[in-house]
């Protein structure tokens, strides 16, 4: 095990112990124009304190790093004061503070609480925190670091209210839900914590974290999402104001190049409907076909009449919202497949629409697919989604195909109003929790007595 020194926030304390699989001497070289930070330390010289430069860092393999702070307890005045006060803070790293509130916050500081009241950036890194108690409203704090402790939930505080900067990395928190709203955050680091729930994450931060520009989240054991690219365009269609997500830039430019445009694909056993397939075949306006041209809510088509549509396929896009279908009033069917849908909320009726296709996508909440948003609805496909309850959905009638496989049902209490849907034919809920019980299929045969298919 080898020592390197590294900036890696450009801040003035972090130190990494890195173990790499390769001869260190081989692949570093000495640094020898040292910074100030260094030397404000009385004991360095060269056989105690160097630093080291990583070469070639593509063959280095680094297996774990673990980041240190740096503590200049017996710098110079001299020194010191070329930082300005407000923005130093000094710490004795051997104490520990499980329950940290403002009583004791000058103590862990080593300083006045006048002082820790006139503080822009606190480090409290390493701290063994479990819980930030009480503390007042500090309106001069722009940076607070938190990582590296115990913390299971981000500290819902007053300490937090003008706070720019918050890293709560290295600890244990388990959601982000709080009832204060921050504004004013621009930049999170919340990796290598508990988080199992992508979704519902975005749900929290974009609620209380609004401006948020900065955000990084790796290292977590989600369960819903764990594609990195789909985690990033989700992360981008619910927070507009992000700029940067998990260390990688947003690129906003959507060259023509890489917008492929694909036809309709019309499916054999519909061959039979000749105004569908005259209308897809011609072109009409009463067809939108725009797969794979990374569209966004709010969705804007040019050119087109949208009360005269009435087929639309827009699967392969980045669609994060359906409210647009009650623009599209003649509209009989719509597919959805592969966008970034997590909720389905219908605030207005499609009163002509009979085949709603929402596959492949992140849908958790349905409350807008009920009947009464729906009167005609024929189709429905929410396979492969997060779905873990149907009972938001109430009683359909009109339903003759349902596919709902590949999601997270896993009782039969969640799907028991099945049993009212009359029409149904065609159904399938296999691929969920539920059908390892084996009482699915059975369920379906003893209350559906029209289904052909199962």
């Amino acid at each position: 095990m080898l020592t390197a020194f590294s900036p890696y926030y450009n801040t003035r304390r972090e130190v990494y112990t890195i173990v790499i699989n390769v001869p260190f001497a081989k692949y570093s070289v000495r640094v020898e124009k040292q910074d100030n930070y260094h030397r404000m330390h009385l004991g360095f010289n060269e056989n105690t304190c160097r630093c080291l430069s990583i070469v070639n860092p593509e063959h280095a393999k680094p297996v774990f790093a673990v980041e240190y702070e740096y503590i200049f307890e017996n710098g110079s005045e001299k020194d010191i004061s070329k930082k300005p006060r407000s923005q130093v803070t000094q710490s004795n790293p051997s104490n520990t503070w499980p329950n940290l509130d403002f009583d004791n916050l000058p103590k862990c500081l080593s300083l006045t609480e006048l002082e820790v009241y006139e503080l822009q950036i606190i480090d409290l890194c390493g701290r063994g925190i479990n819980k930030l108690g009480a503390m007042i409203d500090l309106p001069n704090l722009r940076e607070l670091n938190l990582s590296y402790n115990k913390l299971t939930a981000v500290p819902d505080s007053s300490m937090l209210k003008h706070v720019r900067k918050l890293d709560v990395s290295f600890n244990e928190i388990q959601s982000f839900e709080m009832d204060t709203c921050l504004p004013l955050l621009e930049s999170l680091n919340a990796a290598w914590n508990n988080v199992s729930g992508f979704i519902e994450s975005l749900e929290s931060l974009k609620t209380i974290t609004p401006n948020l520009i900065m955000l990084n989240v790796k290292h977590n054991p989600f369960k819903d999402v764990m594609e990195t690219e789909a985690t990033s365009s989700l992360a981008q269609a619910a927070m507009p104001s992000l700029k940067c997500f998990n260390g990688e830039i947003f690129c906003h430019t959507l060259h023509a190049e890489y917008a492929n445009q694909h036809p309709w694909i019309i499916d054999h056993f519909e061959m039979a409907d000749l105004d569908k397939s005259r209308a897809i075949k011609n072109n009409l306006a009463r067809v939108i076909s725009e797969p794979n041209k990374r569209l966004t809510s709010p969705l804007l088509i040019n050119d087109t009449q949208l009360e005269n549509v009435q087929y639309a396929n827009l699967v392969d896009n980045q669609l994060s919202s359906v409210e647009f279908i009650a623009e599209f009033q003649q509209l009989r069917e719509i597919y959805l497949a592969n966008n970034l849908l997590t909720k389905i909320l219908l605030h207005k009726c499609a009163n002509n629409l009979t085949k709603l296709s929402l596959c492949c996508n992140f849908v958790v909440k349905m409350d807008g697919i009920i009947q009464e948003n729906l009167p005609v609805l024929k189709y429905l496909d929410l396979s492969n989604n997060l779905i873990t309850s149907l009972i938001s959905m109430g009683v359909f009638h009109t339903l003759t195909e349902f596919y709902c496989s590949h999601n997270n049902i896993s009782t039969l209490s969640e799907v028991c109003n099945l049993k009212n849907w009359t029409g149904l034919k065609m159904v399938d809920i296999s691929s969920n929790p539920i059908d390892s019980t084996g009482l699915c299929k059975k369920f379906i045969i003893f209350h559906i007595s029209k289904v052909e298919v199962r």
